[in-house]
């Protein structure tokens, strides 16, 4: 008795809350999926980026699919990205809510994402226009057993694209390049099809095709979404070039013009280094799995992630600064980056930013 006593006596004597003090946390970059490979100076689609602590290593590493979904969760259905006016990119970006759906212009989708694409549709590799590929009417689509292999026939719509180069591997997908044109044929593993990030890329891809972002645009799909034909795409991955040094003017200024597309739109991508690829020009987004609708800073806070500032050298206030002027000081979009700021580095930021 005495004991039990002594203890109701101690515990009464504790400060209130003293159990269960909480401190801020600091929010990670989205840890969307991301599967990228890079062989022989081009990049496609079906392995993942090292994780940002061992970013020097360049060897491969295909993904183990992940027990958990990504902090931001893709939604189980993604909206339509339909029509209406999109500004160009020199000065204000038309004012859009920050998580709203946009609707961008249906004239900019790509032929092949559904059903049989024109028999015309141009491939561009490099300063060379390829012709397209033959389409053979009436015959039914071949899809090898996956993982497939080199040599393997893949047929959708009428058209047919043989596996050359294995580019990737990994228990989500498998990634060849196509023999003879400048596209890769990505196999993702069927029982993903219900997981969004990976069931939904073709979805995802053919809302990105309303947008000005660079990415590797879809040729070809299954009617399950679950084959895809996509571009090569040829160039550096961004953890590469930062391993050399800071980001230089350029590839700052592509990587604003990607940040005030998505805030503008209201939507998230996946912004791994290993998923960004510069091409001399721009960077180009070379998985779309991760394309989702989300608030400004979801893409902001991959971008201006304390540990990804560090290593790419960019200055968050200037670039914030750079963002508000192409938003629009008083557009909905810009008022969304001040509002959704709620991690404590996020607050500093803005905080510093001044008129």
């Amino acid at each position: 008795m005495r004991s039990l006593v002594a203890l109701s006596l101690a515990l009464a004597a504790l400060p209130c809350g003293a159990a269960s003090v909480q401190t801020p946390l600091e929010l990670p970059a989205l840890p969307v999926p991301s599967q990228s490979a890079a062989v022989g100076g081009s990049l496609a689609l079906g392995s993942q980026l090292p994780s940002e602590s061992a970013l020097a290593t360049p060897a491969l590493s295909l993904p183990v699919l992940p027990t958990a979904l990504p902090a931001v969760s893709v939604p189980a259905a993604r909206p339509s990205i339909g029509a209406a006016a999109v500004q160009p990119r020199s000065g204000a970006v038309q004012p859009r809510a920050a998580g709203t759906d946009p609707k961008l212009p249906a004239a900019r989708s790509q032929a092949g994402i559904a059903g049989r694409a024109p028999e015309a549709a141009a491939i561009f590799d490099g300063g060379k226009v390829l012709p397209a590929v033959p389409v053979e009417a009436g015959v039914p689509d071949l899809i090898p057993e996956w993982p497939g292999k080199t040599g393997d026939t893949v047929r959708l719509n009428g058209r047919s694209y043989v596996l050359g180069e294995k580019l990737g591997e990994g228990t989500s997908a498998w990634v060849y390049k196509v023999k003879g044109r400048p596209l890769v044929v990505k196999l993702i593993y069927p029982d993903l099809k219900d997981i969004p990030v990976f069931g939904g890329e073709k979805d995802a891809l053919e809302a990105m095709s309303h947008t000005r972002i660079a990415y590797a645009r879809l040729h070809d799909a299954s009617a399950d979404g679950m084959t895809l034909v996509k571009d090569l795409v040829r160039g550096e991955e961004m953890w590469k070039v930062v391993d050399k040094g800071p980001l230089s003017p350029a590839q700052t200024g592509s990587l604003l013009d990607l940040a005030a597309e998505l805030v503008s739109i209201g939507h998230t991508a996946d912004l791994n280094w290993g998923n960004l690829l510069w091409d001399g020009k721009r960077w180009v987004m070379i998985d779309s799995g991760g394309f989702q609708q989300v608030g400004p800073w979801g893409p902001l806070g991959q971008i201006l992630s304390e540990e990804r500032r560090a290593r790419s050298g960019i200055d968050a206030g200037a670039f914030l600064r750079a963002l508000r002027a192409r938003l629009g000081p008083d557009s909905e979009a810009w008022r969304g980056v001040q509002t959704g700021a709620a991690w404590p580095y996020q607050k500093a930021i803005l905080a510093e930013l001044g008129p």
